[in-house]
């Protein structure tokens, strides 16, 4: 991993929720529920929703099967448990294809308490591929049909009532043989609900606090606006160009706390003769890179 990329991930865990407590559950740890028991593998990631471990098991036919689980540390002080967001989201899109299945769901008193959830196994993230890919970006079919894909789970997503808003490629990822064609969305953890119980939109907020990550983050986010389902969709826009651009999104260093007096540098089209790589002596204009971003809609669609 080069020093930019670590400085960027340093920056973009910086910018999202803060970190909860760990749970401390150890490998070889025995997890039994009303549906079966599992064994705690190694650890798969964690971030500021809690930890992923690796579960192994045994169908119903007695063969070995592994899944991943979830686990957020209970808190009685907490608000709001990203883990009960993601629980409510996954138990109402479990027939999409672009979303994990969730297979087993709880909360257990020992370790010091922890809710859990164990769901299907997927395979790597888009950032991952992106970067073992050649030059670090993708061909510009591969990135329409990945896209096609990720605003694909966006609107499934928004017809359930909800928006992500934190949309990046680390948050989605393809599926495991046979699924490798699928991708998947994930981590629900700062999802919000955007409709009421008569499914109607709710009423805005005055002014809202800062949401996801700073280089994928809409504009409105930025400004400190109420996000919809648009915003949802700008972020996925702004994924597919970094998976165009050699150098990813121009405003990639650019920090939260300067953002503010930099904002234009998203009013794409105004920075007349700049360009970017696309590697293998391939340069981009501004008017090209907001012209690909205005027809992306009808390429995918």
């Amino acid at each position: 991993m080069t020093e930019e990329r670590k400085t960027e991930k340093k920056e973009d865990k910086k910018e999202t929720e803060e970190e909860d407590e760990a749970v401390e559950i150890k490998e070889g740890f025995e997890l039994v529920t009303n549906k079966n028991t599992y064994i705690v593998g190694r650890l798969l990631g964690a971030g500021g929703f809690g930890a992923v471990f690796l579960m192994d098991t045994k169908d119903k036919n007695g063969q070995p099967v592994q899944y991943a689980m979830k686990v957020e540390k209970f808190d009685p002080k907490r608000r709001h448990s990203k883990l009960k967001m993601e629980i409510a989201i996954l138990k109402k899109v479990q027939d999409s294809p672009h979303f994990t299945k969730m297979i087993d769901r709880g909360k257990k008193d020992e370790c010091g308490g922890y809710f859990f959830i164990i769901m299907d196994l997927v395979g790597s993230s888009l950032d991952k591929l992106k970067r073992e890919s050649r030059n670090g970006i993708f061909s510009f079919n591969t990135a329409l049909g990945v896209g096609s894909q990720c605003l694909e789970a966006v609107e499934e997503l928004h017809k359930n009532g909800y928006i992500h808003r934190d949309l990046k490629p680390p948050n989605y990822a393809i599926g495991l043989a046979p699924k490798r064609h699928l991708i998947y969305i994930l981590d629900f953890g700062i999802a919000r609900k955007f409709t009421n119980v008569k499914n109607e939109l709710k009423t805005p907020r005055e002014k809202v606090n800062f949401k996801g990550t700073i280089r994928y983050a809409s504009l409105a986010c930025h400004q400190s606006v109420e996000l919809g389902p648009k915003d949802d969709c700008e972020c996925v826009f702004y994924i597919i160009m970094e998976f165009l651009l050699i150098r990813g999104l121009p405003w990639r260093k650019t920090g939260r706390q300067t953002f503010g007096g930099k904002i234009q540098k998203r009013r794409f089209g105004r920075k007349g003769g700049q360009s970017f790589s696309r590697g293998s002596g391939e340069q981009w204009s501004w008017r090209k890179f907001s012209t690909t971003l205005y027809v992306l809609p009808t390429r995918i669609m």
